[in-house]
């Protein structure tokens, strides 16, 4: 099984927060938004933590070819966040947009 790992995953690998099991998962992949953030995460990070978020990033981005945000996937990212926004609910607006990369490539989206 293919699993699309997401921000909150390298964040906690890269903290050493214990992570959950991915049992069945044989393949792994990052979406571009996963590398943004993690860019952000960079350019955000205060001279003590930089060193270690260069490094998360350096590893994402020598490890994974990040899956794309393509027409398919602003179409999928536009129904689930209009199911979100008809039942009230708040989700961040760049895990949506994980969601629907996962959804479109029929993979599971993980997170810690």
């Amino acid at each position: 099984m293919r699993a699309l790992l997401d921000t909150s995953f390298f964040v906690a690998t890269e903290s050493g927060r214990p992570l959950g099991a991915m049992e069945g998962v044989t393949d792994t992949e990052v979406s571009v938004v996963t590398v943004a953030e993690l860019t952000l995460g960079v350019l955000m990070a205060n001279d003590d933590d930089r060193p270690a978020r260069v490094a998360t990033l350096s590893a994402v981005e020598s490890t994974w070819d990040p899956l794309p945000v393509d027409a398919e996937v602003a179409r999928q990212f536009a129904r689930v966040a209009a199911v979100l926004h008809a039942e009230r609910r708040r989700v961040p607006i760049l895990d949506v947009l994980v969601a629907a990369t996962a959804m479109v490539e029929g993979i599971l989206a993980g997170s810690p």
